[in-house]
């Protein structure tokens, strides 16, 4: 079918503010999806988590402003952390908890199970204690291997010098 020139204009134009607004809402959708994690990093944390204990519970009392600061002081200092929800005696669900926990210290839910929450936040003092223990340890290394070599040399300028052969 051939369409006269003026509606053809109008059909492109259609077509071009579609794509654009596509093209938008792609854009919109990677710089959210970016700062969630991925199926794998999740899967990580949860084998990670399966070891730990539940640092805090939550029971009649429910959430408390005190339960919260404990709770981002914990995550400063461990990252990944487990609290667990007494289900018969809690007024909240553990996935409303989770929820607002995330949403007050900025933490990832992790998996909620049962009564068993897990959350994870990164914590770049961590991540600089770590990095600074590391350097550490290579420096620590690196100066055993030194007095070793040095003890070594020492030792075989005294054989050249006295003449004493090693014996096996």
């Amino acid at each position: 079918r051939v369409i006269p020139a003026g509606d053809a204009r109008r059909v492109i134009a259609a077509r071009h503010a579609c794509l654009d607004l596509i093209r938008a809402s792609l854009t919109i959708y990677k710089i959210t999806r970016s700062t969630h994690m991925t199926g794998k990093e999740r899967a990580a944390l949860r084998a990670q988590a399966n070891s730990l204990e539940a640092l805090f519970q939550i029971g009649k009392g429910g959430l408390s402003d005190a339960f919260i600061k404990q709770t981002d002081d914990a995550l400063k200092a461990r990252e990944l952390i487990k609290i667990k929800v007494l289900l018969e005696s809690s007024p909240v669900t553990p996935r409303e908890v989770a929820d607002e926990i995330a949403k007050a210290t900025g933490a990832e839910v992790i998996q909620v199970i049962g009564g068993v929450i897990v959350l994870y936040r990164e914590s770049p003092e961590l991540k600089e204690k770590q990095a600074q223990k590391e350097k550490n340890k290579k420096m620590a290394l690196k100066k055993a291997k030194e007095k070793f070599y040095a003890e070594r040399k020492a030792e075989n300028k005294k054989r050249f010098y006295t003449g004493a052969r090693k014996t096996k």
